[in-house]
């Protein structure tokens, strides 16, 4: 590594450190103005990377460590004869995996911790070193969630890893769809395509309609069919949502082949910090969410850049 590589490593350590013992409005306002340019308004949220903070802050459901937790949401949808069948099998679950658990299982397959979001180790070779897998895999485990990003209910999960085959055809990643719940209606699906190689973006409404904004990530220009299954993974993310009282939750889910499964549940896309193009698509989804004091102060719903009001929402 050179000096300024080390350099760059420490001064981020040590400003995650400073946020993590902040007050945890201070730092997340820090994060807030470093990616978004501007000063989030925490008392009167408004658009949607605001309100995932008013979110982190304020909102302690007891059922938000349930859902972000990946064994545990998966045990919860298994009761449920109307999802059960969308859920990956899962191969095996515990504290620490060896070597000698990894040899059980065929490759394809996936590793991940129930505890975070986003890390993810693949083994599609059946001659792999176990061993090193299953130190990586351990010490992705030990590394908690990012605490500063105050995405509370993940330090309340008992941490496990999982082990699950790998669901996509001729050893590629699937397709990410992510189905964007407000309210117990699907707003707005976010497409995700070759996640681990040439990541691009694409956001439409639930007709297929390309919407006129962008979130985070390159924008995918080629134009991309629905996916076959698109009507049902509607039903089944509002099914969700509903099942588990959430006035907002992103619903991820895959189609391989004609069949549909469940990814997991995220309540802070990208922790409320990824930026939207246009900056004015972030306040128009935030006019979605109906916070419990903004519904106290009657405020209102629509959307003019999603062109789309949810259904069976209520006029103001």
């Amino acid at each position: 590594m050179t000096k300024a590589g080390l350099a760059r490593r420490v001064g981020q350590m040590f400003y995650r450190c400073a946020l993590e013992v902040a007050p945890a409005p201070l730092s997340l306002s820090i994060q807030f103005r470093r990616t978004q340019r501007r000063w989030p308004n925490l008392g009167h949220p408004m658009s949607f990377n605001e309100k995932l903070q008013w979110r982190k802050l304020h909102d302690r459901s007891e059922i938000l460590p349930v859902i972000v937790d990946k064994v545990a949401v998966k045990a919860a949808l298994a009761q449920d004869p109307a999802t059960q069948d969308w859920l990956i099998p899962t191969w095996w679950t515990g504290a620490r995996v060896s070597a000698e658990t990894l040899a059980k299982f065929a490759p394809p397959y996936v590793i991940k911790p129930n505890n975070t979001s986003g890390r993810i180790l693949i083994n599609r070779d059946s001659d792999a070193d176990l061993r090193a897998l299953a130190g990586r895999a351990n010490a992705m485990l030990a590394t908690p969630h990012p605490r500063f990003l105050r995405e509370w209910p993940y330090g309340q999960v008992r941490p496990q890893l999982l082990i699950e085959p790998f669901i996509g055809a001729d050893s590629k990643c699937p397709v990410d769809y992510k189905f964007y719940v407000f309210h117990g209606r699907v707003s707005f699906i976010q497409v995700d395509t070759d996640r681990h190689s040439d990541h691009k973006r694409a956001l439409y409404a639930p007709d297929w309609r390309r919407l006129p904004f962008q979130y985070k990530i390159a924008e995918q220009t080629r134009a991309l069919a629905p996916p076959t299954r698109l009507e049902g993974m509607v039903a089944f993310a509002e099914r969700i949502a509903s099942r588990f009282n959430l006035d907002f939750i992103r619903v991820d889910l895959y189609q391989v082949g004609e069949h549909p499964y469940f990814g997991e549940l995220t309540p802070f896309p990208s922790s409320g910090l990824a930026k939207f193009e246009p900056m004015s698509a972030d306040f128009e989804i935030g006019r979605l969410w109906r916070l419990p004091e903004a519904r106290a102060r009657g405020h209102g719903i629509g959307s003019e850049a999603l062109s789309r009001q949810p259904r069976g929402a209520s006029p103001p």
